[in-house]
């Protein structure tokens, strides 16, 4: 992480609108540079303003919120800050402001306004604090903590530093530079180590209440576990020879079910064919006639055409007698 620009307005000491550009001269001719002054001259509020731009806390002053703002300048209306630093070549800026309702210096703080930005494509990326912040610790891995302990060490904490006594200053030391790690990694070895010392101690004890076979016993074992194992695919044949017994068994018991319910069907099959018989010898016995069924049907037929012949040849008859008198008066007549 790298700053760029420093912008901030009315924040302690230093009242109105500030601007200090890292990137220019001489701070891009120079590595290594100095800020120097009276005291409450303003030196440590440019280093609150970087921390407030981003963290929106100081060291000094912890959280700025609506109701503690001891970094307004007195007699102001509003105060902000704004810091566009450098993560692994690309851009950020980071903002932040408080007001005073009415824009008087009597008014009720108001809530802060804070905007994350992406300096290269000028894309807002966060205008929430708690989002803002996530942000910002996911591009720098820096939070508030470290960054106060890694990119920048507030005066009070480096006095404390060089007024520690030795054995103090290491451990002030580790949780400036955040190596303190490192000292939990060192306790939780010795942890470790301890526990599997002390298994180990115990596991040796074990070992040693263990009484170790002679030749003679462990021979009598080996024949022991030879003669389980002869026992076993024994039985395991037994299990195999058994198994195939129990399958037969079962089609066995299929078959004689089978073997019941066609026996039924059987019975039942020759009981109806007992009770059909009368009607079958019917049908036997009526075969002849059945035979002569067509014949008889013919004979009738023409037995019906010569009853109607004849009743026609008497109409006629009866007619012709008719027209023969007729005809005898109508020659007498003539």
């Amino acid at each position: 992480m790298k700053i760029l620009s420093l912008r901030f307005k009315n924040l302690n000491s230093l009242k109105g609108e500030w601007k200090i550009d890292f990137t220019q001269t001489p701070f891009s001719d120079n590595g290594l540079f100095a800020i120097t002054g009276a005291t409450g001259a303003g030196k440590t509020t440019l280093l609150d303003a970087i921390c407030l731009a981003l963290y929106h806390q100081t060291p000094r002053l912890g959280l700025i919120s609506t109701s503690s703002n001891e970094i307004m300048t007195r007699g102001t209306a509003e105060c902000a800050a704004e810091v566009e630093f450098e993560v692994k070549g690309h851009p950020y800026r980071a903002f932040w402001s408080m007001r005073r309702s009415r824009g008087k210096a009597d008014g009720n703080l108001q809530q802060a306004d804070v905007e994350l930005v992406d300096a290269e494509s000028d894309k807002v990326l966060a205008t929430q604090v708690k989002q803002k912040n996530e942000l910002v610790e996911r591009i720098t891995g820096l939070d508030f903590a470290r960054f106060t302990k890694s990119m920048m060490l507030s005066q009070g904490e480096f006095a404390a530093f060089l007024n520690a006594k030795e054995n103090e200053r290491a451990e002030l030391l580790e949780e400036l530079t955040g190596t303190e790690i490192y000292g939990r990694i060192s306790e939780k070895v010795h942890e470790h180590f301890a526990a599997a010392k002390l298994a180990l101690s115990q596991k040796e004890a074990e070992a040693k209440g263990v009484q170790l076979l002679g030749c003679e016993e462990l021979e009598a074992l080996e024949n022991e576990l030879s003669g389980i194992d002869t026992t076993l695919k024994t039985e395991r044949q037994k299990h195999t020879e058994l198994t195939a017994h129990f399958s037969w068994w079962k089609e066995h018991e299929k078959s004689h079910l089978e073997q019941h319910q066609a026996q039924a069907q059987l019975q039942a099959a020759e009981a109806n064919w007992e009770a059909a018989k009368p009607q079958l010898d019917k049908l036997t016995h009526s075969e002849p006639a059945e035979k002569l069924r067509m014949p008889y049907e013919r004979w009738q037929s023409s037995l019906k055409s010569v009853e109607a012949a004849g009743a026609m040849l008497v109409t006629k008859q009866e007619a012709l007698k008719t027209n023969t008198e007729k005809s005898a008066q109508a020659d007498e007549a003539w």
